[in-house]
């Protein structure tokens, strides 16, 4: 153990002000190995039961996400998995829990309230994550000669003292408002000889640093604690005392003394430690692998230890034996220069070979050396004895083993440094997407966007070879995109529903856009190269058919309903007015001003055509269908490349190519502008202002999605549905809430979650 920690709880009973509590982890030697120790100091300024629960509940819950988290048992097998990284996600989940519980158990409290500080001390590095009321003094000594000369042997003019957490008083207003009980994490290695006095806010009060240094450093932790407890007893107050004394130790080392029989033991316990790694290898080999080790033992022992067995019999010296060669020791030198000669032969062809050249400029001198070769390999072996033969097989044979062996041993490195890599990452992300969802609970979604960018850089780390490995990496892409979708505020929509394919009605149908009157409930489906409109009822789900062929119907492009009984459709230069309440369709002449219309819509009994050509809004007054000269209402330079839908709500909006949206006002363009999303907007086709919510629609069939922003341009959520594959249009029922989609030829309908359906 490299530290003593001491604890100090002194509070006036029923009387105090405050609840406060200090916890010190006890767990097992293994554990505290591998994780540290635990410490916690929690003071609350409100003295009721509920304050008792939270802390009850903080330090039962921050010490089971600690000790219990699964990263503590990998970091044996993952040198870098770090102790500070597994208390941090200890932490970002304590904070969820917490904001969990306050909502389960009704709790009202003020984070402001709650003055925590909870740390690890790990070998001779502590962790702490504290908050802005609460101390944490680090008491250490100078190392400087003139500062030891000067000192006059007085313990406290040779240490200093430093509080390490000094956050500003915004850092605790930052904490109120995300509703966070832990924060940043301190982190560093404890100085030799040195102290931690982790104290609540009052303490230092009447302590000061001078008397803390003398208390903490001359006395062992449990006496200083004591101390400090006498001097504390005697003020007549209602408050509460709490604080920790963690002080670090030094274990002095000396390798002069070690005696000679010390030496000795140890020389002998390396030999029986040899002899236990033999029986231990031979007990851990895997069934089937070879070991080099044994067969080169066997036949040193055979055909050379059996002569040095003979000469020490014989009494002969070593230099004696080093001189002197075994046939065993020349066939293995033959062996030696065969293969040297053989790998040079290949090496030279491999250089030939990279250096492109022709093919049979080198193969007829590489032939006469391969054939040289197997003349001298030939003569070589006609030459050797049977006993030679036999050790020049056994030595190929041993050889080609040893290959075997070091490849197999080789892949199985490969695997466990792949296995490794693989838990290392999946440990990472796992990490990774703790923070993210801790991020995304206190609204921090700035700060989870950019965590799962680092997710996603992280799987496509990921090795996707095994079964488990795809299906680790399947488990973290969905957990992935549904933390995406959070991110980007997707929604899909409720009880959607095909109404009818007006392709089963007419199979050359080629449907341009809808129109909704709330006052009959029915929906009207234009298609001009027909000469149709298609009327669905929504109360009865039943769908009709009008048509008119005497009436020359040039196009059907944008609608518009004025008075909720008559549809104007436009299209190259031709007005229909569709009277619905009569059942009629009639052509009007109307001078566009040799314009190119975009899009068309009325308000306040007038019609409003977008004019893309001339960039100009052009408005028409509709007195008995007889339309006087347009007004040009924009009354200065448009900004936005090429009109593409608008809608107006009393202002206009027009949305362009370049997914830009300018708002109107009497003809003047205000400060206004989208905000940006994930993903960005491609080729937006409608813009729908509510007529009765504060709600602003685009429909971007690129994503096969609608948008709702706030009449301000704030982004509030966006619909996505796979099913659609060519939006063309949507219209709006927001009394009903619900909304109704012209994908292709096919009329869908879904409620509005946004809006409670």
């Amino acid at each position: 153990m490299d530290h003593k920690i001491g604890q100090l709880i002194l509070t006036p009973g029923k009387k105090a002000n405050t609840v406060c509590d200090i916890f010190v982890a006890q767990t097992d030697a293994h554990k505290e190995y591998l994780a540290g120790k635990l410490f916690i100091l929690i003071e609350i300024g409100e003295n009721s039961a509920d304050s008792l629960k939270i802390i009850n509940f903080l330090i039962d819950t921050l010490n089971h996400n600690y000790y219990q988290s699964e990263k503590i048992l990998l970091r044996e097998r993952i040198s870098t998995l770090k102790v500070e990284h597994i208390f941090e996600a200890a932490l970002a989940k304590t904070n969820k829990n917490f904001k969990d519980y306050l909502e389960s158990a009704k709790i009202k409290t003020k984070i402001a309230d709650i003055n925590i500080t909870a740390g690890i001390i790990h070998n001779k590095n502590l962790y702490l994550s504290s908050s802005d009321k609460n101390k944490a003094f680090l008491i250490y000594k100078t190392q400087t000669k003139e500062k030891l000369k000067t000192a006059n042997n007085k313990k406290d003019s040779v240490y200093k003292i430093t509080d390490i957490v000094n956050q500003a008083n915004s850092d605790h207003e930052t904490r109120e408002v995300k509703n966070k009980i832990f924060s940043n994490v301190i982190s560093g290695k404890m100085p030799p000889q040195s102290y931690f006095f982790i104290t609540n806010e009052a303490l230092p009060e009447y302590l000061s640093k001078k008397q803390i240094i003398e208390t903490v450093t001359l006395l062992p932790p449990a006496g200083a604690i004591e101390q400090i407890k006498q001097t504390l007893a005697k003020i007549n107050s209602y408050i509460s005392f709490i604080g920790l004394i963690i002080k670090s130790q030094e274990i002095a080392f000396n390798e002069s003394k070690i005696t000679a029989a010390t030496k000795s033991s140890v020389e002998k316990s390396i030999i029986n430690l040899n002899k236990t790694e033999d029986t231990t290898e031979n007990l851990l080999s895997p069934t089937g692998i070879i070991s080099p080790k044994r067969w080169f033992g066997a036949l040193t022992d055979k055909f050379l230890n059996r002569n040095i067995s003979q000469a020490a019999e014989l009494g002969l010296k070593d230099k004696i034996l080093v001189k002197r060669k075994t046939p065993a020791l020349n066939v293995l030198k033959n062996i030696f220069l065969i293969f040297s000669a053989l790998f040079k032969n290949i090496s030279r062809l491999l250089k030939n070979l990279s250096a492109k050249k022709d093919f049979k400029n080198i193969s007829k001198p590489l032939k006469t050396k391969t054939n040289n070769f197997f003349s001298l390999f030939a003569n070589f072996f006609s030459g050797m004895n049977i006993k030679n033969k036999t050790l020049l097989f056994l030595g190929i044979i041993i050889i080609i083993i040893f290959s075997i062996n070091l490849t197999l041993q080789k892949n199985k490195q490969e695997t466990i440094e792949l296995e490794e890599n693989f838990d290392e990452l999946t440990a990472l992300i796992e990490q990774k997407q703790n923070q993210a969802e801790a991020n995304m609970l206190f609204s921090n979604e700035g700060g989870a966007k950019k965590l799962y960018d680092e997710i996603k850089a992280l799987m496509a780390e990921l090795p996707q070879q095994t079964e488990e490995q795809i299906e680790q990496y399947s488990e973290f892409d969905e957990k992935y995109n549904v933390f995406l979708e959070k991110i980007r505020r997707v929604e899909h929509f409720a009880n959607i529903k095909e109404l009818i394919n007006i392709s089963n009605i007419t199979p050359n149908a080629s449907i341009e856009n809808l129109i909704y009157s709330p006052k009959n409930n029915k929906i009207y489906i234009a298609d001009s190269k027909q000469k149709s409109i298609f009327i669905f009822d929504t109360n009865d789900n039943t769908a009709t058919t009008f048509t008119d062929l005497e009436q020359e119907i040039f196009g059907m492009s944008s609608a518009a309903m004025i008075n909720d009984s008559s549809i104007y459709y436009f299209g190259q230069n031709s007005l229909l007015i569709y009277d619905f309440e009569n059942n009629n369709l009639k052509n009007y002449p109307i001078n566009i001003n040799n314009g190119e219309i975009a899009d068309s819509d009325s308000y306040n009994n007038r019609l409003y055509l977008l004019d893309k050509k001339n960039k100009q809004i052009l408005r028409y007054n509709t007195a008995n269908y007889s339309f006087t000269s347009p007004y040009a209402w924009i009354q200065e330079p448009v900004l936005i490349d090429d009109f593409v839908s608008m809608s107006i709500d009393g202002h206009i909006y027009v949305l362009g190519k370049n997914n830009q949206v300018i708002k109107y006002l009497r003809g003047q363009a205000l400060d206004f502008s989208l905000e940006a999303i994930e993903p960005l907007l491609v080729n937006p086709i409608k813009i729908q202002a509510s007529k009765e919510n504060d709600y602003l629609y685009v429909l971007d069939p690129s994503e096969n999605r609608l948008i709702v922003y706030d009449k301000n341009g704030q982004f509030t959520m966006q619909y996505m549905e796979k099913i659609f594959s060519l939006l063309k249009d949507f219209i709006l029922d927001e009394e009903n809430k619900k909304i109704y989609f012209l994908n292709d030829n096919s009329v869908y309908q879904a409620d509005l979650i946004h809006l409670g359906g």
